[in-house]
């Protein structure tokens, strides 16, 4: 007898527990899997691994941690909502094409929302919390300062290799493995349990921010997570927010390229350029604009 839809008929509660599981035995799994290979494919020895993953100067420690990504990727976001998608018979909502008009309006959206979401993660870097939660903010910004190296350290690229690599690791990878937990599997569960879409997307938005652990840009990506959420909900085609979601990876990771940076000089991860509120307002207005005429174009093709 097949595993196919083996749980197919269980309550959601069940479904939501399998699904747990699923996440959490492949994420443990793909975890120590690619520790144990670590000092196979790097030559470096078990004790040394602490020191040598935090050396981000280190080309070769950079590539390992790419390495950790792509598995932990693969077991923590790709691989459980396939395996509960066949052991359920769950719909993941992958069938469906795009129209051109759609995918226009998607990318049109993921470069015009820039300014305020970068307006926001400034907001939020300067917001100091009250004298006693002073070791709180202190233990924040130094781990805001550590993502922010790993992040540079990843997108130092030399050659066009190393930016297909990066368009693939950090862009495509994230962009189909998250859009399938958060949005094809958790928003779809969500919905189906509370009877409530709109209390769905903002859970799956809210847990999309806080599973990153970068605490100043928890609203920011909170934002991301609901124009995702919407984006799927509207056009009930979960190609569209991986789309959107690999379109603003890739933006940043192209405009850090050395050959376009010298070019095109845009600060897509918000480090040197402050954007004024009138930026961040007129980006407000103009992406609720495209989100509409989204909603409506979605209708359209689903009508």
């Amino acid at each position: 007898m097949g595993l196919k839809g083996v749980f197919s008929k269980k309550p959601l509660l069940q479904k939501f527990v399998v699904f747990a599981i699923i996440t959490f035995l492949t994420a443990v799994i793909f975890s120590v899997v690619s520790y144990v290979m670590l000092p196979l494919l790097f030559d470096v020895a078990i004790a040394d691994l602490p020191s040598f993953l935090s050396d981000y100067n280190s080309q070769k420690s950079v590539n390992a941690l790419k390495f950790l990504q792509l598995f932990t990727s693969v077991g923590l976001f790709l691989l459980p909502p396939f395996l509960f998608a066949y052991l359920t018979d769950f719909q993941l909502q992958l069938g469906k094409k795009l129209s051109r008009q759609i995918v226009l309006l998607t990318i049109a959206i993921m470069l015009i929302i820039n300014p305020f979401v970068a307006y926001l993660m400034q907001w939020y870097q300067a917001l100091v919390l009250p004298e006693f939660l002073e070791s709180i903010q202190i233990w924040m910004e130094a781990s805001e300062q550590k993502a922010m190296q790993l992040t540079e350290a990843f997108l130092q690229m030399q050659t066009s290799s190393d930016l297909l690599v990066n368009l693939f690791l950090i862009a495509l990878i994230p962009a189909i493995g998250e859009e399938l937990l958060f949005r094809g599997v958790l928003q779809q569960l969500l919905a189906k349990w509370t009877g409530k879409i709109h209390l769905a997307i903002f859970i799956s938005a809210f847990l999309f921010s806080a599973i990153h652990l970068q605490f100043f840009g928890f609203y920011p990506r909170l934002i991301l997570g609901l124009v995702l959420g919407y984006m799927f909900y509207w056009s009930k085609n979960l190609w569209l927010p991986i789309l959107a979601h690999f379109t603003n990876n890739a933006l940043a990771i192209i405009f850090s390229y050395q050959l376009v940076a010298e070019k095109v000089q845009l600060d897509l991860l918000n480090e040197e350029v402050p954007v004024n509120f009138s930026a961040a307002l007129i980006s407000f207005f103009a992406v609720a604009l495209l989100m509409y005429l989204l909603h409506k174009k979605s209708s359209i093709k689903k009508g």
